[in-house]
């Protein structure tokens, strides 16, 4: 094949931009790919939840790819999603 026959062209109407959904506040997950550090307050291991403090209110997330979670512990949350346990050291100007 040559050059011509593997171009590929989009029509005017297709986006590649990801379907973005902002919060309240007008954040989006997803184009931002922001991450925040929450504190555990409690835990329901048989849903895999688990109720987090976030800056200044509360939310309930997902832990199920960490195992297990414990009230106290810090977390790293992306979309509702608990993606990392943190140490001490870790500081977060948004927690």
């Amino acid at each position: 094949m040559n050059q011509e026959s593997e171009r590929i062209v989009l029509s005017p109407s297709v986006s590649l931009r990801p379907f973005c959904q902002p919060d309240p506040e007008g954040h989006c997950p997803t184009c931002a790919d922001e991450a925040v550090v929450a504190t555990v307050l409690s835990v329901d291991q048989a849903t895999g939840m688990a109720c987090v403090r976030l800056g200044l209110g509360e939310a309930l997330i997902d832990i199920t790819l960490l195992g297990e979670v414990q009230p106290g512990d810090r977390l790293l949350v992306h979309g509702g999603v608990a993606l990392e346990r943190l140490d001490e050291s870790v500081t977060s100007a948004r927690e």
